[in-house]
Parts: C-alpha cells; structure tokens; sequence
C-alpha cells in the first residue's frame, strides 16, 4: 500500500498538507488533513519538518502516548517520527499531526486565530491505524512526503 502525503500550505508556524491514499496507480483518495513544523531551509530539528522522500511505514506501540501509532521508518536525522492525533503545530516537534478540517484551508483565507487547526483528530488517528494494521498483513506499506 502506499500513501502520499501532500505538502500543500507553507507558513512560518507550520506545514498544512493532505494525507492520501493511493487506491490505483491513477486514483487517490484523501484521508485526512495533515499539520508539521515548518519546512526549515538547514534541515535543523527540533521543530522542522522531516525531508521530503519515501519512508515506510509501521505500526508500534509508542511510549511515549501510550498507544499504537504509525512510525516512519530511516527517517534522515530524526528518530521516532510518527502519525498521530493533535490539534496544532504546538502539538508536534517533528510528528505529522492528522485530523479533519472545517473548511479547506488550500481554497479559504488564513484562519483568524493565526494557525490551522485539526479536529476530530483522536478518531482520524484511530481510523488510520486501522487501515494500515489491515495492509500490513499482507504488504509492506510506503509513504511519500512531497513538497509543494
């Protein structure tokens, strides 16, 4: 299986994209929203973006959240990068946040508080480990990350 993680609005706080996933060679299908740090110029952590690239994908326990999430694996300069629940980019150093979206960001003005918010973000999380859990039972699962 593989997913795409769409990079698609770049601001000083943060990295708003769309997580798809590929369900034939010409067809996508938009799982969720996405919120990172910012995409940093040197590369620098913490609070920047990963690199754009292929990274596999699993599914583990996480200690520090107490529960099984998706971890990007050989991730160049980062460890422990996963996919889970929050609500904005304070809640991330390096993860990719995932969740819903009131409005889309990509076609709407800048929010009024000054940063996009995810919601629905715990179930989204859930929905996703799902989903890869079922693939990896019978393939490996990929993700690229593609910048603007």
């Amino acid at each position: 299986m593989k997913l795409t993680l769409l990079r698609r609005l770049l601001t000083d706080q943060e990295t708003v994209g769309e997580l798809m996933h590929d369900v034939s060679p010409k067809k996508q299908e938009r799982l969720c929203y996405t919120i990172e740090p910012p995409i940093k110029a040197n590369g620098e952590h913490p609070k920047g973006a990963i690199p754009s690239g292929w990274y596999r994908l699993s599914v583990t326990y996480s200690p520090k959240f107490g529960r099984e999430l998706p971890l990007l694996h050989y991730v160049p300069g980062f460890e422990g990068i996963r996919l889970h629940a929050g609500n904005s980019h304070r809640h991330t150093a390096g993860c990719v946040l995932v969740g819903e979206m009131t409005d889309d960001p990509f076609s709407s003005p800048a929010p009024l508080c000054g940063e996009y918010r995810l919601y629905n973000s715990r179930l989204t999380e859930n929905r996703i480990v799902e989903l890869l859990k079922q693939s990896l039972k019978d393939d490996e699962v990929y993700l690229h990350v593609a910048n603007p």
